[in-house]
């Protein structure tokens, strides 16, 4: 069935699984276009990181510029005080054996904003060819079958385009998280 004017209120990165915002309609999909940009959306995800996250809680507010490499169709996201602004907001859910299982937050929307932000401390996504750590990548794929980035869109809060109350949907969590966290989804 076509669905004229339907269109993507919101991308993901292409290995990230999850929730996608669609608006079935031109007027809705510039309703939640407009919630996107006033920051009235909540999108929240579920990533595993290399390395032990020390701290519970972490805020990372650092300004990202988008760079082209030769061919330009592979954009990469580097820090760099004169880029835009861009705030993550990381909690750490579990931990084991040099990976972290974190949810995160974003309050802005940049391009591989959580893959640059993740990588800049020191703790990028395990599965990540573009930011993350070559060895450990290779380890992961070795012992648990890690084949694509480890982040997952889990949880979606976004006002109604028609009006009334917000819709909060959730994603069950994949089987790739599952491997290296078997009581995530029960305990998150």
């Amino acid at each position: 069935r076509e669905l004229p004017g339907a269109g993507l209120a919101q991308r993901l990165d292409r290995d990230a699984s999850g929730l996608l915002l669609i608006g079935r309609s031109s007027a809705a999909l510039r309703a939640l276009g407009g919630a996107m940009e006033s920051g009235a959306i909540t999108r929240e995800y579920v990533a595993i990181v290399h390395g032990e996250l020390a701290d519970e809680r972490r805020t990372i507010d650092l300004a990202l510029r988008v760079t082209d490499e030769p061919r330009g169709d592979r954009p990469k996201t580097v820090v760099d005080a004169a880029g835009l602004p861009a705030v993550t907001h990381v909690t750490r859910l579990a931990t084991r054996r040099a990976a972290t299982l974190v949810r995160v937050r974003i309050e802005t929307g940049r391009t591989h904003q959580i893959r640059a932000h993740l990588a800049a401390i020191g703790h990028p996504l395990l599965g990540d060819a573009r930011y993350g750590d070559a060895a450990a990548n290779e380890k992961a794929r070795a012992t648990f079958g890690v084949e694509r980035a480890l982040l997952h869109a889990v949880r979606l809060v976004f006002p109604r385009p028609t009006g009334g109350a917000s819709i909060d949907v959730r994603a069950a969590w994949p089987a790739d998280f599952l491997r290296l966290f078997p009581h995530a989804a029960r305990d998150a």
